[in-house]
């Protein structure tokens, strides 16, 4: 399964708005939005400022976070340095989007792609 096939698996899902992978140093390795003015780096960065410092560490390594705002739940997920890669995965719903089905893809496309590293 390719990283376009685990990302379009995401698409599907009501309420879907964007998704993104991004490496530790905030360059986007992959993306997909339907919102041209959406700067994925910078909303990386501003993510990063708010999930680092309240971040727990769980046994598998995958460290998760929701952050809500005016118009979007935003789930993020990091691999940490103990991972293969250090990579974050941005994905971005409507408020009224498929929350508990995003959050089951999200799991399985982190899943196949640790599956895809090693």
């Amino acid at each position: 399964m390719t990283l376009d096939e685990l990302i379009n698996a995401l698409s599907v899902i009501d309420g879907y708005i964007t998704a993104a992978i991004i490496n530790a140093n905030g360059k986007v390795l992959f993306a997909d939005t339907s919102l041209s003015e959406l700067d994925l780096s910078i909303l990386n960065e501003n993510l990063n400022h708010i999930f680092h410092p309240n971040q727990e560490k769980p046994k598998n390594g995958v460290t998760k976070s929701i952050v809500t705002t005016a118009n979007s739940l935003n789930l993020i997920a990091c691999l940490g340095s103990d991972a293969p890669v250090h990579l974050h995965f941005i994905v971005m719903l409507e408020l009224d989007g498929n929350l508990t089905a995003m959050k089951t893809a999200l799991e399985q496309v982190i899943d196949k792609t640790l599956e895809m590293l090693a």
